[in-house]
């Protein structure tokens, strides 16, 4: 099967994905050509680094001034998140081993079953597509107006709403890269085995660290994970509250109104963003090395040509 290629192969990993790699890909030429027209004497790598720092900027625009609220909340999250104070040089902004292997995996409990195609009032059958048919099918990206269609289903399509009770959809679990292998794969699974091969401390342990109580009985997990049926088979699965997997327990606690995760990972999501924010010297906000007037005159610039 053919495939894009990208600095990662998972650029093809599913049709959603690959349309939006594809409209930083065209912003990014959209810039630098532009940019070229400005600057005639620029060789390729200015052209590059300025297109660059544009691009990162409006990546870091987009998800902290639009997506981080959404996802840890704007009453707790971002409070715990606080205001940005300028570049921090004694901040360190590595990702932390929890952020990878475990809390910035929650967003496979917001995939839905179906990719809608186009803004339609009631969606059709012909109009949803299962999502075990466009793992790395980018074949399909030559079809006809398809990013249009794509990018206003994305539109019109509200996540899956997080539920104790489905965390996540069998799309992932029993028909995950189907059309590539000849077993399908399980993403819950793949994410448990991965925290146990990063050797990430259990639930238990990152509730203490994220305030919490540590529970000593499975009912103790009541304030965060309030489904009974949850607790009790979580107890049949573990047997000690000690032994719960972080990512399990922690997707499976019940979230405020205003966010997407409970308050575990909303802990660690917040930390390792204000460390990313913070530690970072070319964050879009730091006018000392960023020029913001100047990225909103080249955008008007490009809008208006």
């Amino acid at each position: 099967m053919e495939c894009f290629l990208s600095g990662d192969h998972r650029a093809n990993e599913q049709l959603g994905l690959l349309t939006f790699h594809n409209v930083w890909l065209r912003q990014h030429n959209r810039l630098a050509t532009r940019l070229k027209q400005i600057n005639p004497k620029w060789n390729g790598d200015q052209i590059y680094e300025e297109t660059r720092k544009i691009v990162g900027a409006q990546l870091q625009v987009i998800t902290y001034r639009d997506w981080l609220p959404q996802i840890i909340g704007q009453k707790v999250g971002m409070k715990i998140l606080g205001e940005y104070r300028n570049y921090d040089p004694n901040v360190n902004p590595s990702i932390a081993n929890v952020f990878a292997t475990a809390a910035m995996r929650f967003g496979h409990t917001l995939v839905n079953t179906h990719l809608i195609r186009q803004f339609v009032v009631n969606s059709t059958s012909k109009n949803r597509m299962k999502l075990r048919k466009l793992f790395f099918a980018s074949h399909l990206l030559f079809q006809p107006n398809i990013h249009d269609t794509i990018l206003n289903g994305l539109l019109s399509s509200p996540l899956k709403k997080p539920m104790p009770e489905q965390a996540i959809s069998n799309e992932l679990t029993e028909h995950l890269f189907e059309l590539s292998r000849n077993v399908p794969l399980d993403l819950a699974s793949i994410n448990i085995q991965r925290g146990r091969d990063h050797a990430l401390p259990a639930y238990n342990q990152w509730r203490i660290y994220c305030g919490l109580n540590r529970a000593k009985t499975f009912d103790q997990f009541q304030t965060e994970i309030r489904n009974e049926h949850i607790r009790t088979k979580l107890e049949q699965l573990y047997g000690h509250p000690d032994n719960v997997d972080l990512w399990v327990g922690a997707i499976l606690e019940n979230v405020d109104n205003d966010a997407k995760v409970g308050p575990t990972f909303r802990c660690l999501l917040a930390e390792q963003f204000k460390k990313l924010r913070d530690g970072d010297r070319h964050f879009y906000k730091n006018i000392n090395m960023f020029n913001q007037e100047q990225i909103m005159e080249l955008e008007r610039q490009l809008y208006l040509k």
